[in-house]
């Protein structure tokens, strides 16, 4: 049996997920164990984490070594977070296989895709700001503007800038509302950003507004994963849509799913063959266009803004997606969600056997 390790910074989040990738192993061949990256000791490589008791069906209290292939599921919250964690796991990258390698912030990703001939077509016009004079001077220029985190997730700490008269409202959503707050000089608005800026640099970019009919924000979400065989497999897409007013359509925002389907037949029927074909066509090339900058990957969550005029944009690629647009759906089993990071690792460790004879027999030749 060879180990499959998932690493984590909350032992607690996606239990279901991850109970139910234990409890389906054994059929792969796998023990599964679980680990926050600060808890290896780094004397003697062994790590203080949780085993999956396919018995009793639950998690133990365990001392293993690394594991022989690991799911990377750390979201870092805060800077402090990721300072602690993240070279631990880039790390453990020289000494293991890893399902995939992830993505760097946003802004990097950005930077990547801009450099592609093809999908720099999809990008919105977009800052890298680290100081609060870069948010003004595209205010400024714009009148309205959207910031979000370089490397947020989950819709959170994103904001909507608009100057008004002499002074400047800012919007935001938080749990499912949005907040407004007012800055009557710019001199109070500099400050604020100045204490936003300690938490994270933003990408600034001007705000599009992707709303349904009814004034709802929404986007389209793909989620596409490595099948048994290490070939990209689109595995569901849905149609995220969030409340009326509100900036932001995620799904831990209090934002509703439904089928792509249904919202496709919605559109003008002169715009729909054109919005589906740019979105196919996105989702095929994108995958690849990542890795070859970034380096191998398993699974990816993408983001894609449509306007009212059948505009498609790239929002985003995460390569950390939630599982709740598969699941939700209806599409995809929890069983069958658990499954596919199983049959990717075991096609990795079959790889790896035979990179490993190959060389084994040339280095016996050459002797």
């Amino acid at each position: 049996m060879n180990d499959f390790g998932i690493v984590v910074l909350n032992e607690n989040q996606e239990l279901s997920y991850y109970n139910t990738i234990g409890k389906i192993a054994a059929s792969y061949e796998f023990t599964v164990r679980k680990f926050i990256p600060s808890h290896i000791d780094p004397y003697t490589e062994h790590i203080s984490g949780k085993t999956f008791d396919a018995d009793s069906e639950r998690w133990r209290t365990d001392t293993f070594k690394v594991p022989d292939v690991l799911y990377d599921r750390c979201f870092y919250s805060s800077r402090h977070s990721f300072k602690t964690n993240a070279p631990i796991v880039d790390w453990l990258k020289n000494k293991t296989l890893f399902l995939g390698f992830g993505l760097p912030n946003k802004w990097k990703v950005h930077k990547a895709l801009q450099q592609d001939d093809y999908l720099k077509n999809y990008l919105i016009d977009t800052v890298h700001a680290t100081e609060a004079d870069t948010i003004l001077e595209h205010l400024n220029k714009r009148g309205r503007i959207l910031f979000k985190p370089e490397s947020g997730s989950q819709g959170k700490g994103i904001f909507v800038a608009e100057s008004e008269g002499g002074g400047i409202t800012v919007r935001s959503d938080r749990r499912g509302k949005t907040v407004h707050k007012t800055f009557p000089a710019r001199s109070l608005f500099r400050k604020w950003l100045f204490s936003q800026l300690t938490r994270s640099a933003f990408l600034v970019q001007p705000f599009l507004k992707f709303q349904n009919q009814d004034g709802q924000p929404f986007d389209v979400r793909i989620v596409v994963q490595k099948n048994e065989h290490g070939l990209w497999r689109e595995e569901g897409r849905g149609v995220r849509t969030g409340k009326k007013g509100c900036l932001v359509s995620n799904l831990h925002s209090s934002g509703k799913l439904s089928s792509f389907g249904e919202w496709l037949e919605t559109m003008p029927g002169h715009q729909r063959p054109f919005v589906k074909e740019e979105i196919d066509s996105i989702v095929e090339y994108l995958p690849h266009r990542l890795e070859s900058v970034f380096g191998p990957l398993f699974e990816l969550g993408i983001d894609i803004g449509v306007g009212s005029d059948g505009g498609v944009w790239i929002l985003e690629a995460n390569s950390k997606p939630g599982h709740r647009t598969l699941l939700e759906g209806g599409k995809t089993s929890l069983e069958t969600l658990a499954e596919t990071p199983l049959a990717y690792a075991r096609h990795l460790l079959k790889q790896k056997e035979l990179t490993e004879h190959d060389t084994t027999r040339e280095t016996a030749k050459s002797q």
